[in-house]
């Protein structure tokens, strides 16, 4: 690639989706131009509107579009993302022609993001289950957890700081550190009883919560409920309630659980007046489900139109890499995993996405994990 007069900053080949039968080179440079053998418009549009997962009836236990289904997982390139990198090709090829054209640059940046599914391990539940989470507590030696549920399980007005889910402050810390703002999704509503969550927008507890964020000059989202991603009534009455209740214009979603049914999870949420969504990545594997790292408008591949949503994709995800159900290996070897991450995304000068949830910060491995990541990542 260097023939075209740019140092290109790709160690290994980049896949072309939808180019086998291509003989010979993929970009062929001579003394009038460069040709781009390569139909990159089209890869483009398949990747960044999930055109693929029209009308797939691959789905996990919630009704996800899995990993394993995507054409990227089955051929290994998941892991880059492709879309920006075939760009800068182009890029590289239009200056080749053209060596006085003037391309817009973006800086690498990251977007911290928390769903807040369980803002407090004791404060919103009833007595009964108190004990109960106490009790497993103490069966699993977590002691301090257990000594302070007295405590948290009284504090009803706001979340005590011995709470092992109220890791709120540790979280915007990372974000002030690294010079980037945190953004808090927070859930709006009970449409499954078994997935959702234990509080309520109105709670004193959150209100005091999301005052504190914006405070400190975060942001907080919306994270629709687990039944919402299939009902644009239920949806929409969620939006309607967050809006009011924190009184925002712009609202910014992230749905429950990353359940997604496209194109029709899309137009819900257009319908609802959501203006910016975070729920593309993987449950079960981090990496670049839509090609890019960069955000970008939302297209609707059946109507073949654009919708009003920007889309920032989500790299990488703590459950991802935490369970042993999704990633198997040591620390260290998830740690090398999202450096990796972090790495593509500094190449194309794109977003690193990242979601931690507050309820995922209580153990030594996982703060280690976040305090690593946080710093690797910044700019």
């Amino acid at each position: 690639m260097n023939q075209i007069g740019v140092d290109f900053p790709f160690d290994t080949p980049i896949p072309a989706p939808g180019a086998p039968a291509v003989s010979g080179e993929l970009v062929s440079v001579d003394r009038d131009g460069a040709v781009l053998h390569f139909d990159l418009l089209t890869m483009t549009w398949w990747i960044l509107s999930r055109a693929e997962e029209v009308s797939r009836d691959e789905v996990d236990k919630h009704g996800r579009f899995p990993a394993k289904a995507s054409h990227a997982w089955q051929h290994g390139y998941l892991d880059r993302p492709i879309v920006d990198e075939w760009l800068q090709v182009f890029r590289a090829a239009a200056q080749r022609v053209w060596p006085d054209l003037a391309l817009c640059s973006h800086p690498y940046r990251v977007a911290q993001g928390h769903d807040v599914d369980r803002p407090s391990r004791y404060a919103f539940v009833g007595l009964g289950a108190a004990c109960r989470r106490v009790a497993g507590d103490l069966i699993h030696r977590r002691w301090e957890s257990a000594l302070a549920a007295p405590l948290s399980w009284a504090s009803r007005a706001h979340l005590h700081s011995c709470d092992p889910y109220n890791t709120f402050d540790l979280l915007m810390d990372r974000a002030d550190a690294g010079g980037w703002k945190a953004r808090f999704f927070f859930l709006a509503g009970v449409t499954s009883p078994q997935f959702d969550g234990d509080y309520s927008l109105e709670d004193s507890a959150i209100v005091a919560l999301v005052s504190s964020i914006r405070e400190r000059g975060h942001d907080v989202g919306i994270h629709p409920s687990y039944g919402t991603f299939d009902s644009v009534e239920k949806l929409a009455a969620e939006v309607d309630r967050f809006r009011h209740t924190f009184d925002v214009d712009e609202i910014h979603s992230r749905m429950h659980y990353l359940r997604w049914r496209h194109p029709d999870t899309l137009r819900n949420l257009s319908a609802a007046g959501v203006t910016h969504d975070y729920t593309l990545g993987y449950a079960e594997a981090p990496g670049f489900r839509c090609g890019t790292c960069f955000e970008y408008e939302a297209y609707d591949p059946v109507d073949d139109t654009s919708v009003p949503i920007q889309l920032t994709p989500l790299v990488a995800m703590d459950v991802s890499l935490l369970s042993d159900q999704y990633y198997e290996g040591a620390a260290e070897r998830r740690i090398q995993m999202l450096r990796q991450l972090v790495d593509a995304c500094r190449r194309v000068n794109g977003c690193f996405s990242f979601l931690w949830h507050n309820s995922e910060l209580d153990s030594g491995t996982k703060r280690r994990l976040l305090l690593e990541l946080a710093d690797y990542s910044r700019p």
